[in-house]
């Protein structure tokens, strides 16, 4: 037994309905919505009243019961009320602006989304980052909100993107070693088969305040990456340091592993007076 399917849908005053076959039409101030059940149940109409009954006790017609009697319930409620879904826009410069029958869209991407709003629903935007679709098929103004969302769904560290209102984004966490050492100083290094280098970097102020390499020819180890060339750059990055006003970092390997190039120019660098 459906809870669902039994129940009968009630037609208010200001609207009325047609049954022909498996088809129910049903009209009201906002238009005309239609339905075809398939052949699992039978759909009667009596006395402004539509009922849903199955045909047959198989699993299939005891899942069209209550699908059908929601089905037909959602075109009622379109022909009265209609459907609504809005959406809100989060992000620096993230915006929206309706210009005739196309939303255009700024999410930070290399172009404008010209978004074509389709016929049967309405699109409007009260505010930059505010986003409502409005119409009588509860699919179709769905789909249309999920294919404008589409196009910059909110990401979880800062919330940036197109999310429905009043849903809620699972957060993660950021990167614990920036925000803890929040206004320090980064040492960050990178290493490949053939070279290594490390940089002093301001990240508030988002520049590099000292660098070292061993491409640099000065240093003498062009072309090798091994233990003494590592600790050269280490060296030469310390001595730009104080040059640089800059006594204190906070390391960030960057994924590599604390040792041999790696460790070498950590050593060298703590050597030369950098506290880390």
């Amino acid at each position: 037994m459906s809870r669902i399917g039994k129940k009968p849908v009630e037609l208010p005053s200001g609207v009325s309905a047609s049954v022909s076959g498996q088809t129910i039409e049903i009209k009201g101030p906002k238009g005309t919505r239609s339905f075809t059940a398939t052949d699992d149940v039978t759909i009667t109409l009596e006395d402004n009243v539509v009922t849903v009954t199955p045909r047959g006790k198989s699993k299939r017609a005891r899942q069209q019961w209550g699908m059908s009697r929601t089905m037909v319930a959602n075109c009622v409620k379109g022909v009265i009320d209609g459907f609504k879904k809005e959406l809100e826009i989060n992000g620096v410069g993230y915006r929206a602006q309706l210009q005739g029958n196309v939303l255009k869209l700024n999410l930070g991407l290399s172009h404008d989304v010209n978004f074509d709003i389709p016929s049967d629903v309405t699109v409007q935007s009260p505010k930059q980052t505010e986003i409502t679709i409005e119409g009588i098929d509860s699919q179709r103004v769905g789909q249309v909100a999920a294919n404008i969302r589409e196009w910059r769904k909110p990401e979880p560290y800062k919330g940036k993107g197109i999310m429905y209102k009043g849903e809620y984004i699972f957060r993660k966490e950021g990167n614990k070693l920036r925000s803890v050492n929040a206004g320090r100083v980064r040492l960050s290094v990178h290493r490949s088969n053939k070279n290594i280098s490390a940089q002093l970097i301001d990240d508030a102020q988002g520049v590099t305040l000292a660098s070292a390499s061993s491409l640099e020819s000065s240093l003498g180890v062009v072309g090798k990456n091994n233990i003494e060339a590592s600790a050269k750059v280490g060296a030469a990055l310390a001595e730009r340091a104080k040059k640089a006003g800059v006594e204190e970092c906070y390391f960030d390997r960057g994924g590599f592993l604390f040792h041999g190039g790696v460790k070498a120019l950590a050593d060298a660098a703590r050597e030369g007076g950098l506290k880390f």
